[in-house]
């Protein structure tokens, strides 16, 4: 699940916060001001539509411009952009948690080295992200959690699985 605060002053200068929350990584965004659900938004191939209820166009291209500024959209395609021989897919669970699947005939132990090492410098989120990385058949797989960029990091190493 993701959920992001979004702050909007109304036409009475009053300021009002909603709940943007996001259940699934491809389902659609839940817009609430507090436990009323205004609508549900979806982004279908860049464009974006209303499933269900009612909002105002300020509010939902706001709403809009606040969720595809996140970097936890951006980040699947920079890892993969980054080892394009090494990784097959990154799936974004949430904005904290990520599974990274490697490509097949890869030496899964060095790139868990390499990942380590490089992953940090890619993160511009402030809250703790934690990462699965899975070998082309899931027979191996390590963790790594950072609670912030450049702080604290901590790496599970391999684990081999006997099938």
């Amino acid at each position: 699940m993701t959920e992001l605060d979004y702050f909007f002053t109304n036409n009475n200068g009053e300021d009002q916060q909603f709940k943007l929350i996001q259940f699934s990584s491809a389902g659609p965004w839940s817009v609430l001001d507090g436990d009323e659900l205004l609508c549900s938004i979806l982004n279908e191939n860049g464009q974006w539509t209303v499933l269900e209820g009612v909002i105002s166009n300020t509010i939902l291209s706001d709403a809009v411009k606040l969720i595809e500024k996140q970097h936890f959209l951006k980040l699947p395609s920079e890892i993969i952009s980054r080892w394009p021989k090494l990784v097959h897919e990154v799936i974004a669970n949430s904005d904290h948690e990520y599974m990274v699947i490697c490509m097949p005939e890869i030496n899964f132990e060095l790139f868990e080295r390499v990942f380590f090492q490089f992953v940090p410098d890619m993160l511009k989120d402030e809250w703790q992200i934690s990462f699965r990385i899975y070998n082309s058949d899931f027979s191996s797989d390590f963790r790594f959690e950072t609670s912030g960029r450049k702080q604290e990091m901590r790496h599970s190493p391999l684990k081999k699985w006997q099938v």
